[in-house]
């Protein structure tokens, strides 16, 4: 029979191969990545990715899941799972034409460069996960300028609308409604009584004024009434003309 001591050397040796095949088979289980990427980002935040890697969320091709947009803000987040330890990587990230950046966050070193208004996020690292956010803007388009173009036409035509009321000196009297009309402004601070109260009748008439008309409303003799009439013609306020038998006075405007 072997002593004792046999069997437990056995057991120690039998325990040791079985570590080691364990680290063995944890070592293999963990595969390490690598990655040399360019991803190109358009303006309607298509990601186009190129270049060479073993990790299976990474192959080439056109992608939406990287970007996202909130409130006119974009997202550019490739994040990946911690555990997925690369041993080396390199990217570049091109933004579309015109963005501008608000932040960046990523493992590794970055740095930031602009090519000709287009900004590129260039950055590197090895031993660990691969973690690149940015956050940018992109220009405003021209359709986001149409509400702001339409509201100022808006106020372009309600300002000729009351510049145009507004030298309108007189609206016309509707038939049969107590509007009246709306005279112009003359200076009666030179006028008798009497040469205001014919030009009142004259103004709040819509049509000519009958000299006749004017007698008999304010019950005065035709030779006073032309003589007021002549003044106010003088002064520029009154015009007269004559329409066959009769003599018309409007406001001289």
């Amino acid at each position: 029979m072997a002593p004792r001591s046999t069997y437990f050397g056995l057991s120690v040796m039998v325990l040791a191969l079985l570590l080691a095949s364990q680290l063995v088979v944890s070592s293999s289980a963990q595969e390490s990545y690598y990655a040399d990427l360019t991803v190109n980002v358009d303006d309607t935040g298509l990601s186009s990715v190129s270049g060479t890697t073993n990790h299976p969320q990474l192959s080439p091709g056109e992608t939406e899941l990287f970007t996202s947009k909130k409130a006119g803000y974009w997202l550019f987040n490739l994040s990946l799972p911690e555990e997925d330890s690369f041993s080396d990587y390199v990217y570049a990230v091109n933004l579309p034409q015109g963005a501008s950046i608000n932040y960046v966050k990523a493992s590794g070193w970055f740095r930031i460069e602009d090519n000709d208004g287009r900004i590129s996020v260039k950055g590197s690292g090895n031993g660990s996960g691969l973690r690149i956010v940015i956050q940018y803007q992109m220009p405003p388009s021209k359709t986001d300028y149409l509400p702001y173009v339409l509201a100022f036409l808006a106020l372009v035509l309600l300002a000729l609308a009351a510049l145009a009321l507004k030298m309108k000196y007189a609206v016309l009297k509707t038939p049969g409604s107590d509007s009246t009309v709306s005279p112009p402004d003359y200076d009666t601070s030179a006028l008798t009584d009497r040469q205001k109260d014919i030009l009142k009748i004259i103004l709040e008439s819509p049509e000519p004024v009958n000299q006749a008309l004017v007698c008999e409303k304010l019950g005065l003799p035709k030779s006073s009434v032309s003589r007021n009439i002549e003044t106010l013609i003088k002064k520029g306020i009154v015009r007269k003309e004559r329409r066959g038998m009769s003599t018309m006075l409007s406001p001289k405007k």
